[in-house]
């Protein structure tokens, strides 16, 4: 999952995803993408807690992929409301969400220093972000 991570976004949150996947407190799923040749090509972890139902982190290589993972999660939820990112510069995805009735709630903003790196797909809290390892420049 890391190294899928680094791939896509340039960044690994490996401890992040062992703590989702031992689940301590029962409120994870984790949800996978893999391709014909069982490679993983994406994967989408959730939190349903009394206090936040929340999708994300997800990492997926094409829209497509993140968009069957959201569907994948979103079962978990069914007769709840859930708590998503959606990158806007990926049109697919937000326009399926739209057709899913989903509504903005608010918007967020990155900040780059130097050149805003391009990013396949990835949704991520912004809180965790913050904590990830960077790779280095290239």
């Amino acid at each position: 999952m890391g190294m899928l991570e680094l791939e896509v976004s340039g960044i690994k949150r490996e401890i992040d995803y062992r703590y989702a996947i031992e689940n301590p407190r029962d409120i994870f799923h984790a949800s996978v993408y893999v391709n014909d040749q069982q490679q993983l090509e994406g994967f989408m972890i959730s939190v349903k807690h009394p206090a936040l139902n929340m999708l994300g982190p997800c990492v997926a290589r094409t829209e497509a992929q993140a968009i069957a993972l959201i569907r994948q999660e979103l079962e978990r939820f069914s007769g709840s409301q859930v708590l998503i990112l959606i990158p806007m510069d990926k049109r697919k995805m937000v326009e399926q969400m739209y057709a899913w009735k989903a509504i903005n709630v608010e918007t967020h903003l990155n900040e780059v220093w130097g050149n805003l790196p391009v990013l396949m797909v990835s949704i991520y809290p912004v809180f965790c972000r913050k904590l990830a390892k960077q790779s280095p420049p290239v």
